[in-house]
């Protein structure tokens, strides 16, 4: 097949238009190159803060989930052990023994009262109570002693587990706090709740206080 003078022409005239835009055509695939590059790494560095940015939000997640996790163990620690102490423990043992509030029970409850007071005022995280009140009921639902409870509390039948032995926690709707629930055992016989109130606002604000801004 043999090439017209046409096809020679144009031929030549692409050469020479290449030829006098050489440096422009070299020009601007430089630049497509650079423009390509540079988005790439902006591209690249954006995935890795978003990335980092991600590590660390999970990072201070689990470190507030340990924080309050620990928090709540704690405050089941103490009230199971309050549970047990003495003084609630006497208070029982005597009221069995058929000892009256005229002499001798309002003491023990005195002292019962006494050590709520002594606990609440205690512990503290920073500037915030870490318990708000104290209620002692026994396995009638008949209230024993109490401390800051700021009015009598309906049901409290609904707060008797006899079968319960271990501290558990419990959301309480009424006034938006929780409630820790400590059985009282004695000589392998279930004789009420220690019930151990914290006001959830002031706790959680509390750890939420620690995070640094944004």
């Amino acid at each position: 097949m043999t090439r017209t003078m046409q096809d020679v022409q144009d031929e030549r005239g692409l050469l020479h238009f290449f030829g006098r835009h050489k440096k422009s055509a070299l020009t601007f695939l430089l630049f497509i190159t650079y423009a390509g590059a540079v988005f790439w790494s902006n591209y690249a560095s954006l995935q890795r803060v978003q990335g980092n940015a991600q590590t660390q939000f999970l990072l201070e997640a689990e470190k507030q989930a340990s924080a309050i996790s620990y928090f709540f163990s704690e405050r089941q620690l103490e009230t199971a052990e309050l549970a047990e102490s003495e003084p609630v423990v006497n208070f029982f043992r005597n009221r069995d023994l058929g000892m009256s509030f005229q002499y001798g029970l309002g003491v023990n409850v005195q002292m019962i009262e006494d050590r709520f007071e002594h606990i609440a005022t205690r512990k503290r995280g920073g500037n915030t109570q870490q318990f708000s009140a104290f209620m002692l009921i026994d396995n009638t639902a008949t209230r024993v002693a109490q401390w800051n409870v700021p009015e009598p509390e309906a049901g409290l039948r609904d707060w008797l587990i006899p079968e319960n032995r271990k501290s558990r926690t419990r959301l309480c709707i009424r006034n938006c706090g929780l409630v820790i629930m400590g059985p009282v055992w004695i000589n392998d016989a279930y004789r009420g709740e220690l019930l151990a109130c914290i006001d959830a606002g002031a706790t959680f604000a509390q750890f939420c206080s620690t995070r640094a801004p944004g």
